[in-house]
């Protein structure tokens, strides 16, 4: 990844959480606020690929793990990113997608990140939230599949507009 995108990706990646803490958080919606980090992070890994994802993954969840309301344990959402943005820059990496298959990758990997961080939480016998079961795990995933559409794309085609490689 060339110095200029990587300034566009962490500029994308700050921009996604002051907006996931500022302005999702505080809207009165069912559930968890919607991930804008992780949708930007899958809108990377599939312009860049599974190591650039995997890079951005790591870096936007060490972000998010501590800025307020950090729920989870610190490293646990780089480790939970850093892996999506791989696995999903390995399956979809460089690819054409349409929004069926955007929104179902997202889905997937916002529920399987919802649900890997309960069950890390309840192992390590962290208190869980009230509101954040099962239910919550489910409506993450259909917030990140709703906001795909529209994030995914547009991270993509930001990180493919700048100039450089990867």
């Amino acid at each position: 990844m060339s110095p200029a995108r990587g300034v566009a990706t962490a500029g994308m990646v700050l921009l996604a959480l002051l907006l996931q803490t500022a302005l999702l958080g505080r809207l009165p919606l069912p559930g968890p606020a919607p991930d804008l980090v992780l949708l930007v992070v899958i809108g990377v890994a599939i312009t860049a690929g599974a190591n650039v994802g995997a890079i951005t993954g790591f870096a936007a969840g060490i972000l998010a793990a501590i800025a307020p309301p950090a729920l989870a344990p610190v490293g646990l959402a780089a480790m939970l990113y850093a892996i999506t943005g791989y696995v999903v820059g390995g399956r979809a990496g460089g690819e054409q997608l349409s929004r069926t298959e955007t929104a179902g990758i997202a889905a997937a990997a916002g529920g399987a990140v919802g649900a890997l961080t309960l069950m890390a939480m309840l192992w390590w016998g962290q208190p869980v939230p009230m509101g954040q079961g099962a239910a919550a795990v489910l409506l993450q995933a259909a917030y990140c599949g709703l906001l795909a559409v529209l994030v995914a794309p547009a991270v993509g085609t930001a990180v493919a507009a700048v100039p450089g490689r990867g």
